[in-house]
């Protein structure tokens, strides 16, 4: 397992942008 660290990285990537966009996703979906 040599790319190891590259899916840890992609992983975390992924992660983080999956977690900053669920904010701006609820605050879109929730109406004014």
């Amino acid at each position: 397992m040599k790319n190891k660290k590259f899916w840890l990285f992609v992983g975390a990537a992924l992660l983080c942008l999956l977690l900053s966009s669920v904010p701006l996703l609820a605050l879109w979906l929730t109406p004014d």
